[in-house]
């Protein structure tokens, strides 16, 4: 990720998981994103939603990832 972040600035990386997801846990995310420094602390978009490990399944969690992802795209361009 820290070439990729050298190469394009601007990049933006999303990472979802389920408050119940026991592959990806949030909690597990929340103390990786403390750790990042510099341009990849800016780069990366740690959330959490509603769920498993397919939180897309729930209703609400898919519509709030679908925004997230609709407003990380945007923020790209």
């Amino acid at each position: 990720a820290a070439a990729a972040v050298a190469l394009y600035p601007g990049l933006k990386v999303l990472v979802a998981a389920g408050l119940y997801d026991s592959l990806n846990s949030c909690a597990g995310n929340d103390e990786l994103a403390q750790e990042l420094q510099g341009d990849l602390k800016q780069a990366y978009v740690f959330k959490c939603y509603s769920g498993g490990h397919m939180m897309y399944r729930d209703d609400q969690a898919r519509i709030a990832l679908s925004e997230d992802m609709r407003k990380l795209a945007q923020d790209v361009q």
